[in-house]
């Protein structure tokens, strides 16, 4: 997806992803040992004006953000995409001109560092990076690439480096991924249907299980409910409208059986920029489409239902991380250049604003550790 930009006098079109992560703190570098680690949570959001990812530790008490020390730290250029491992021990980040920045991530304060072989690079038109849910993979989608599809590496964390899965890429052309949460399943959208992928769990390699899901017109992003028992594709109408389809998953196979079109949803809506994102619990969900909305989840049947009283936004919300207590909610303001707080009622899920904003040039895809 593209928005203009005036940077330095031009028009500049940036592809505005995001990515949300959820991961385990373990330790970094060369040991596992977290014993002395105090448990901290870290915010770190791509900031496309300035090419670099800011950096912020998390006040516990009150969910207010401050810059680490050394933060922003340098990326490629105009990065647009983010994932953090569940270990906590790497970052990775995708970069336009098409280029993958990994770092290694001290769990103790933060700081992010290059690796030596990092940016590597990847070809064609990139919209997305992923880690698997076991920390021992990162993919990335590539949607018009010279072989388009999903792209893997092994994460060797004894040696700090990344080792191309074998049979890389894997099937089509891909725009947006998400695991299922015990990581045996992957879901790729391309411009037409839904894939399930069955993952390798030694290697890595994915095998396509049945036929796509062909439900939905033009699939921009997937979303696997906490259970595993519901997928979420937002898609773009024929009429170029937006709508949100869901789906029933075999917890077998894999396999996808349509449900239909979200009730109440809507379908003149402004463009999502970044997928539907649960709170930890499974009871909602919350998506940035030219403002905040929230769902409630139907935990039998996986129906959602309108949030009300949600925060009014001048600005436009381009991506939303929840911190693994689900007692935060962390919104990228492109247009205001800032990050927002919210409180989340662990009850209602309703949001309420904390006073105070960090202040990151055009954040557009923001993760969480824990």
């Amino acid at each position: 997806m593209l928005m203009t930009r005036v940077l330095d006098g031009k028009a500049t079109m940036l592809l505005v992803m995001a990515a949300v992560c959820v991961p385990a703190l373990v330790g970094c570098g060369g040991t596992n040992n977290t014993s002395s680690i105090p448990n901290r949570t870290f915010v770190y959001v791509t900031d496309q004006a300035s090419n670099d990812v800011s950096g912020f530790s998390v006040n516990p008490s009150s969910g207010m953000l401050s810059p680490l020390f050394r933060s922003p730290f340098p990326t490629g250029g105009h990065p647009y995409a983010i994932a953090i491992d569940p270990h906590n021990q790497f970052a990775f980040v995708l970069n336009d001109p098409p280029a993958l920045s990994v770092f290694s991530l001290n769990p103790a304060t933060g700081e992010l560092l290059p690796l030596p072989s990092s940016p590597l690079s990847v070809s064609g038109d990139n919209r997305w990076v992923a880690v698997h849910p076991t920390g021992t993979f990162v993919y990335v989608c590539d949607y018009q690439g010279s072989p388009a599809g999903i792209y893997g590496w092994k994460i060797d964390r004894a040696n700090n480096s990344l080792v191309p899965v074998p049979g890389s890429p894997f099937t089509s052309r891909s725009r947006h991924i998400s695991f299922s949460p015990g990581g045996n399943f992957v879901y790729s959208v391309d411009f037409s249907s839904v894939h399930t992928l069955a993952i390798d769990s030694q290697t890595g390699a994915l095998t396509e299980v049945g036929s796509p899901a062909s439900a939905v017109a033009f699939p921009l992003f997937v979303s696997i409910h906490p259970s595993g028992k519901f997928a979420y594709v937002t898609y773009e109408t024929v009429s170029l409208d937006f709508a949100l389809w869901e789906f029933t998953i075999d917890s077998t196979t894999g396999a996808l059986q349509s449900v239909g079109p979200v009730p109440g949803f809507g379908l003149i809506v402004p463009a999502p920029f970044a997928p539907l994102v649960f709170h930890p619990s499974g009871k909602f969900g919350y998506m940035a489409r030219g403002g905040l909305y929230g769902y409630a989840v139907d935990q039998g049947t996986g129906n959602l239902t309108l949030l009300s009283g949600l925060p009014s936004f001048s600005a436009q919300p381009l991506a939303i991380a929840i911190d693994t207590s689900g007692k935060y909610a962390y919104v990228a303001n492109g247009t205001l250049d800032n990050v927002s707080v919210f409180a989340i009622n662990s009850d209602t899920g309703a949001l309420s604003l904390v006073q105070g904003s960090s202040t990151t040039p055009f954040p557009s895809a923001i993760a969480t550790t824990h």
